[in-house]
């Protein structure tokens, strides 16, 4: 005699095993919780998906539409079958198809996604995209080694915030560093595109995009998200 499985049970099991992605997020387009799908298909993890609001992980050619089909779902509750390119970890694109209904009184949207890029040309254009964070009590930044690849360092240089400033294009601080404070000031996303000068080659463009997580108090403790390098800053 088979042996009842409880509910509950059965519906995290689906959540664990579906291969399409599920997950929820804010009106203001962070995700909150998502399903293990997203990092078999895109490769980012819970985190660093709440790190960014999702429109930073959207192909530039298919921002305006993004935007529109948000609108279009906050206005009217339900979307059905919006087709856009995402943003992998590894720097490369996938195209998704998304179902996702708004619920007003919570401030949520759900939303379940599938991979559909069998049913469209592969996208070659590939990204350079690093991981970073940045601990304020400690002054000290992590990321990836594709971080270290955009600064043109190498892996096991030690970063601070001084550091990465050092080495962007001098016209360019101030731009990074009213972002900046203007994130830890507001609670906001920090965004801010700068170029990184390379030896023989023209400067690499980055745009850096990340969240301040606060302590209890709502105290700045950390800033983090996620650069994606390019030879010149695409059109949005």
């Amino acid at each position: 005699m088979r042996t009842a499985i409880p509910e509950a049970a059965l519906l995290q099991r689906l959540w664990q095993s579906a291969p399409s992605m599920m997950g929820a997020g804010s009106f203001e387009g962070y995700l909150l919780v998502t399903n293990p799908a997203f990092g078999r298909l895109l490769g980012w993890c819970p985190d660093e998906l709440r790190s960014v609001p999702y429109w930073e992980l959207v192909h530039p050619k298919d921002r305006l539409d993004a935007d529109l089909a948000r609108r279009c779902l906050l206005d009217d509750g339900t979307m059905d079958g919006y087709e856009v390119r995402l943003l992998c970890r590894d720097g490369s694109y996938r195209w998704t198809r998304w179902d996702g209904v708004a619920v007003a009184d919570e401030q949520l949207l759900y939303l379940v996604g599938m991979d559909i890029s069998d049913r469209r040309p592969p996208e070659p254009h590939r990204e350079v995209v690093a991981t970073w964070r940045w601990d304020l009590a400690s002054d000290t930044v992590s990321g990836s080694a594709a971080f270290h690849e955009l600064f043109g360092l190498p892996a096991d240089t030690p970063f601070t915030a001084e550091r990465v400033l050092a080495a962007v294009h001098a016209d360019d601080r101030p731009v990074i560093e009213d972002a900046m404070k203007d994130a830890l000031d507001s609670g906001e996303q920090y965004a801010a595109d700068y170029r990184v000068p390379r030896d023989g080659c023209a400067p690499r463009w980055v745009h850096a995009s990340g969240r301040v997580v606060t302590y209890a108090g709502d105290r700045p403790r950390r800033v983090a998200g996620i650069a994606i390098g390019s030879q010149a800053p695409e059109a949005t």
